[in-house]
């Protein structure tokens, strides 16, 4: 391949012949990588034996004889053994603080076994516990891993801690747990319609369960009954996410959902110089910013905050993104253009549902025969005008679409936003969008709109939709087919942030059951890489400096533990790095793997 380099030239001129004199050791490298096979992920996916680092940046890439030739008398050489290289992986929606204030808060119940031993843990908890404290159980447990097979109700929590308040979060930031003492505390009974910009569930009594569901609904109870940590307990927090996620590969996230809070957490830690994941900030906004309890916070939010996407420095920087408002949701029912096909199943979000007595901005959507398509949470000349003033405001939308009929409202603002104000290189997203269809994906292509997905399709098909629509969960071929940019990430702690099982599924199709879904979706082992580097880099506006291993950009790169481009296929998701790099400096090395 050609050599790429920079200020190769200026170096030549300095130190005499390239191959035929010693480099000036103000002028060498670093560190120069050998030996390997260096998968640039440049435009034409080049193949290189070797490269070469100075500060945070690439110098050089090319042929072992040519990089090496580069050395002065202080360049470390190390070689690579054959081992691969790709570029660092990003994650294009990645909630790591949330993960952080779940995880890492109150009695770990991430290895809690049982319902019974959780309520064990809190029982006792309560029992020391001082009049008025508030008992908190970490999130990181899953109810139908249980062997109960449900998480705790709350009468359960009123009989673990009959006075103390009990705020236990579930398995990420979208739910928690409460009982009667923290529902008093937080003001919320059977009069209490939403709470948070979401519903309260209500039993069949009529009286609250004490589940709390939606981001902006827990982490507003959160603000109100918990003890706040400190910034710095939030850094120390955030330095072990950052370290788990650089073990998985992970070198840059977009870390949407931010309350401005936690936007000065990651500004300190910065500033304190233990940031080394990249992040890109999205500002948390939701329903509860433009619904008719508070017309005006949208315009007070956003009118003296003129955002420029980018703006910040090469470790953490703004997203430009209002995230994650909820044009339909998972958690109350996708709004889809074909009925669910379980109405009448108990187990069904739609029917849990009906019994919830609801905001005047939140429509159960059903026909004449009850047939139930979703839930909308503004109804649709609102969404356009709320759009409309994200692009007058200079934000870009980060919606949460999950059904193919919420992609059609979303469509229809982003196209009403375009005819004011034309959207073209805004680089705007829809984030998720599990089912889509071909002309929605042509008016995508027509705004040059982005898609940031993740890992929907991995856990199965869903048993409410029909095998046909099952099998275009997540269609990227047809997205990348009608010249869509696509970037892959986790939603996590949502979903998994093993990167590698999701390139997997990419390629493969096949399920976390081990079955085949959607078999005409599958990608190239080349596209699947370009979704988790260069094109996150470009969703971030960082493609100038990111996403690939070329001379002038950022040296974030990780050595592998097997050559993604030719290990076998269903042996991907086993991938690892043996060294993680961000910005030329080593920010993990697998113990015992060599680097």
């Amino acid at each position: 391949m050609r050599f790429a380099w920079i200020m190769v030239a200026a170096w030549v001129v300095s130190a005499g012949t390239l191959f035929g004199q010693q480099v000036s050791p103000l002028l060498a490298p670093d560190t120069i990588y050998y030996n390997g096979k260096i998968i640039t992920v440049d435009r034409p996916f080049s193949i290189a034996e070797a490269f070469a680092v100075k500060g945070n940046q690439f110098v050089a890439v090319g042929k072992n004889a040519e990089v090496r030739a580069l050395a002065g008398p202080r360049t470390q050489q190390v070689d690579l053994r054959g081992h691969a290289v790709i570029p660092g992986l990003m994650d294009n929606h990645n909630h790591q603080i949330w993960r952080a204030r779940v995880m890492q808060r109150g009695m770990d119940m991430v290895t809690v076994p049982s319902l019974a031993e959780m309520l064990n843990r809190l029982r006792q908890a309560a029992a020391q516990a001082k009049p008025g404290e508030v008992i908190v159980g970490s999130g990181g447990w899953f109810p139908r891993n249980f062997p109960e097979k449900r998480g705790p109700t709350r009468k359960d929590l009123d009989e673990a801690s009959p006075t103390n308040p009990v705020f236990q979060f579930q398995s990420g930031r979208n739910n928690a747990n409460l009982n009667s003492a923290a529902l008093k505390v937080l003001g919320i009974d059977r009069n209490t319609k939403d709470w948070g910009s979401f519903p309260i569930l209500k039993d069949d009594t009529g009286e609250p369960t004490g589940e709390l569901s939606g981001g902006e609904q827990v982490l507003a109870a959160d603000f109100k009954i918990l003890p706040q940590p400190t910034v710095d307990q939030q850094i120390e927090w955030l330095m072990q996410e950052q370290q788990g996620q650089h073990a998985l590969g992970l070198t840059g996230i977009r870390e949407l959902v931010l309350p401005v809070e936690h936007m000065r957490t990651y500004l300190e830690m910065w500033r304190q110089g233990k940031l080394t994941m990249r992040v890109s900030m999205g500002l948390m906004f939701g329903v509860q910013h433009v619904d008719g309890w508070a017309p005006q916070q949208m315009d007070q939010m956003l009118s003296p905050l003129p955002m420029m996407p980018g703006f910040g420095n090469d470790m953490l920087q703004f997203d430009a993104t209002l995230a994650e408002f909820e044009v339909d949701t998972q958690r109350v029912g996708n709004m889809m253009r074909r009925p669910f096909l379980r109405p009448n199943n108990r187990r069904h979000i739609g029917e849990e549902i009906g019994r919830w007595p609801h905001s005047d901005f939140l429509t159960v959507l059903t026909d004449a025969q009850g047939n139930y398509y979703g839930v909308q949470r503004l109804p649709t000349d609102r969404f356009i005008e709320v759009v409309r003033k994200m692009n007058r405001y200079g934000w870009r939308p980060g919606f949460h679409i999950s059904g193919d009929r919420g992609l059609d409202m979303n469509l229809e603002a982003y196209e009403a936003a375009d005819r004011e104000h034309s959207l073209k290189d805004k680089r705007w997203v829809v984030e998720h969008i599990q089912y889509s269809h071909p002309e929605q994906m042509a008016r995508l292509a027509k705004l040059n709109i982005l898609v940031s997905t993740q890992m929907q399709g991995i856990n199965g098909p869903n048993p409410n939709f029909s095998k046909e629509l099952n099998e275009r969960v997540q269609p990227i071929r047809e997205w990348l087919d009608h010249g869509l940019i696509v970037s892959s990430g986790s939603d996590w702690p949502a979903f998994n942030n093993n990167p590698f099982p999701y390139l997997q599924w990419y390629v493969t199709r096949i399920t976390n059951a081990g079955e085949v879904l959607g078999a005409a979706q599958k990608i190239s082992r080349e596209e699947a890489l370009r979704l988790a580097t260069i094109n996150n880099a470009y969703l971030m506006f960082r493609e100038k400096d990111l996403g690939s291993i070329e001379a002038g950009k950022l040296a974030d790169f990780l050595i592998l533990s097997a050559d993604f481009l030719t290990v076998p296929a269903e042996q991907i998701k086993d991938l690892s790095p043996l060294a993680t790099y961000v910005g030329g400096r080593k920010v993990f090395a697998k113990p015992g793997g060599g680097f």
